[in-house]
This record gives C-alpha cells, sequence and structure tokens, in this order.
C-alpha cells in the first residue's frame, strides 16, 4: 500500500487526474467506516439517474440507508500548493441547493481554500457542508491507498485499532457507573434527544419556517407560498404546528443566553409602557419593558390596567434582571402606586417623549398582529408576545448606528447562531 501523496502523484502521472481522483472518492465514501454505514449507494454523477443537468458542480451523489435524501459530493484534484477557485465552490453550492440534497461534502486533494470568499459562502449555508481536505485523506482516513489507480479495488479500509490493556481495564473502570439504571439528569436527557426526533422533516427546514413566520409579518399561508417556491411542499397547518411546537423552545434557548449576558452589564435604564390589544372584541393590555437599547426585556398580558398589573410586570422584570437605576414610564398612576410599594418611587422618569423607545417597540408586534388577523385567546397573545420578542431581540440590529460591513457580520452571526438551535 502507499500513501496518500504517492497515489495522487500515480494519478497525475496518468492524466485526467480529475475524473480518476472522482472514483477514489466514491471508492472510499463506499468502503471507508465512516461513510459506508451511512450511505446506500454512491454514484458518480453522469451515472446517477435523477440528474438534473450536465456536471456543473456536483461531482458523485450519496443516498442515505433508509429514507429518500441524498448528499451531493464535490472532488477537486488539484496540486498541494494551489488553491480551490471560488466560482467553482459556488457553482457546487448553488446546483446541490435543491430540497432533495440533504448534504454536501466538499472533498480535494489539497488544503487551500480561498479563505475570503469560499469560507464565508461555505458558513452562511443553511444545509450543512463538510470539508475534506488533504489533511483527512492524509491522517484522518481510514483506509488504504493503492500504488495505482488500477489496484483500487484491491484497496481495503484499515481494520479498527486494538485497544491496549491499561484502556480496557479504564473502560471497565468508568463503564458500570454510567449504565446502571439509576435517574438521568436532566442535562444529559436533553443533549441525548432531539426534539426533531419523531419529524420525518429536516431541522433545517422546520427551523426556517419557524423563522420565517415569527420574524416577518408573514400569515401562514404566505409562508406556505415562499416555501413552495423553494421546493418545499408542506400545509400551512404544519407551519402552525411547527411554530407552536418549537418556537417557544427556540425562543427560550435564546432568552436565556441573553438573560445571562445582560445581567453582566449595568441595568440603568428601563422602559415600560402598554398598549391596547382586543380579543374577540375584548379589550387587553400588552405590558412590555426595553432597556435603553431596544432590547425587549419582558410582555406580560392582563385584563386590566391597575396597580396589579403594573406590580406584576415589575416583578417579573425585577426577578430576572434585577433593578434598575431608572425606569421610564408615562402618567399612569398605576406605575407610581407599584413602585411606592416596591420601594423605589424616586427611580421613576416621567415625560413627553422620555417613553420613545417604549412606544416605538411596539410597531414590529402590531405590524404582526395585522398580519395574523388579531388573537382569539390571551394564552395564545400571552404565548405570541414572548416567542415574537426573543426573536426580534435575536436578529434586531440598529442599521443607521453601526457601519455597514459590522451589520452584515451580525445579521450573518446570528444566522448561523438560529441554525445552530435545539441541536443539543
Amino acid at each position: 500500500m502507499a500513501t496518500f501523496d504517492q497515489f495522487i502523484n500515480s494519478i497525475s502521472a496518468d492524466g485526467n487526474d480529475g475524473k480518476a481522483f472522482e472514483r477514489v472518492c466514491k471508492h472510499l465514501l463506499e468502503n471507508s467506516p465512516e461513510y459506508a454505514h451511512q450511505f446506500e449507494k454512491v454514484w458518480l454523477w453522469d451515472d446517477w439517474p435523477n440528474k438534473w443537468s450536465h456536471d456543473k458542480g456536483i461531482d458523485l451523489v450519496a443516498k442515505y440507508k433508509g429514507r429518500d435524501r441524498y448528499c451531493a459530493v464535490q472532488a477537486k484534484c488539484y496540486v498541494a500548493h494551489n488553491t480551490v477557485p471560488y466560482n467553482e465552490v459556488t457553482n457546487f453550492l448553488a446546483d446541490s441547493s435543491r430540497i432533495e440534497i440533504e448534504d454536501r461534502i466538499l472533498m480535494m486533494s489539497t488544503n487551500k481554500l480561498n479563505e475570503k470568499t469560499s469560507k464565508e459562502v461555505i458558513s452562511g449555508q443553511e444545509k450543512q457542508v463538510t470539508i475534506l481536505d488533504r489533511d483527512y485523506f492524509e491522517n484522518k482516513a481510514k483506509f488504504d491507498y493503492p500504488s495505482h489507480i488500477s489496484e483500487l479495488g484491491k484497496a481495503k479500509a484499515k481494520p479498527p485499532a486494538t485497544p491496549r490493556k491499561h484502556q480496557i481495564t479504564g473502560h471497565c473502570q468508568i463503564k458500570p457507573p454510567l449504565s446502571g439504571r439509576g435517574p438521568r439528569s436532566r442535562l444529559s436527557s436533553m443533549t441525548e434527544r432531539s426534539p426533531f426526533r419523531y419529524f420525518k422533516t429536516s431541522p433545517e427546514i422546520i427551523r426556517l419556517a419557524v423563522m420565517m413566520y415569527i420574524r416577518f409579518p408573514l400569515s401562514l399561508r404566505n409562508v406556505e407560498d415562499l416555501l413552495h417556491e423553494r421546493g418545499i411542499d408542506i400545509s400551512h397547518e404544519t407551519v402552525r404546528f411547527w411554530w407552536n411546537r418549537f418556537g417557544p423552545l427556540m425562543a427560550a434557548e435564546i432568552k436565556q443566553k441573553r438573560i445571562q449576558q445582560l445581567r453582566a452589564y449595568s441595568k440603568w435604564k428601563w422602559h415600560v409602557d402598554e398598549v391596547f390589544v382586543k380579543i374577540n372584541g375584548e379589550r387587553h393590555y400588552l405590558w412590555r419593558a426595553v432597556d435603553a437599547e431596544g432590547e425587549v426585556l419582558e410582555s406580560v398580558v392582563t385584563k386590566r390596567r391597575n396597580k396589579d398589573a403594573a406590580l406584576k410586570m415589575l416583578k417579573t422584570l425585577m426577578k430576572r434582571y434585577g433593578r434598575a437605576e431608572r425606569i421610564v414610564t408615562d402618567r399612569l398612576r398605576s406605575y407610581g402606586a407599584a413602585l411606592r410599594e416596591l420601594g423605589c418611587p424616586a427611580k421613576q422618569e416621567t415625560g413627553r417623549w422620555l417613553n420613545n423607545r417604549a412606544e416605538n417597540s411596539h410597531q414590529p408586534f402590531r405590524r404582526k398582529e395585522r398580519a395574523m388577523q388579531r388573537f382569539r385567546q390571551m394564552r395564545s397573545l400571552q404565548k405570541f408576545a414572548s416567542v415574537h420578542a426573543s426573536v426580534f431581540n435575536h436578529f434586531n440590529q440598529d442599521r443607521s448606528h453601526i457601519h455597514r460591513a459590522h451589520f452584515k457580520q451580525s445579521r450573518t452571526a446570528a444566522l448561523i447562531e438560529w441554525r445552530g438551535l435545539l441541536t443539543g
């Protein structure tokens, strides 16, 4: 058996190294222990019966076992000191963006990828892109390479390493406590069990549908039509079920992280305000608190606008975030009575335009309320207001206050973090 470097040199000497490297990647996916158990069959692009065009970027297609989903593979054979061009990477990503393609693998015989362009595009993809470079083929691939391409069928996967005596002893010492039948901790059960485990639809599509419905002023049928344009055929009732099931879970994960960050900063000013919301023709009140930067801290729905309602809002706020130095409100007397009971009436500030920050925070919710044709239950209003506030905080960027380049970086980071929610 030869090394990977010797094998690549033998391919380059024969010419037509691109097609030969595709055969190498196909043989590795079929016989490597890392991928052989995942894929049912691997085709070259020209041999795949469902191909939709000539070879524009996809070189191989692999079908997952037990499901009608595929993995697109691009195989690029370059000399070690050469760089994979940017346009070839983008052509591969664009050609493999169809709904039947679930994952993508970029296999290349060099370690050099255009960092400024290609890596930014890959990191911003909704579908996962795995990069297998020269280091993988030389050091990590559990595969013996033949000395020539004609002997490729004789190459076998490396046998698994035999554990040494001290490793077996250490494993036996650790295994009994972990395999006991005692109750598992809540953290371990959360990390082991995915909330998407009973759903046939991929988590990426579910996250996309939930984000579109909560973040933008769209109705359920608007989201259905927009997903249909992307080749995703679902019902608007499916979107309703997804956001009711996963929206609160995603919002809770976002809120937990943001609360930990906000507690580290000075709580020097809060803005508190309330608005009228009608539920089946009856007037209710949505209380909202934001900080000095426009971050929505809390949303509470009540039937009355009095001291008890204001006290409920302020107690919930202080329990999660501590006590602020200044609290800006309007001239509603319920705020003053509630603050007197809490022992901090001197922190209240009122003025004609001082509370514009809280007044403007109602606008995204009002736009979404019109698209949803209002609410029918107080419980559903409270649920959506809390979820909408967390998602709004996650994607909100002060465009007029930051540079365009910084805004694009923050937006990309927020999208990447959203795609990582509920992953355990």
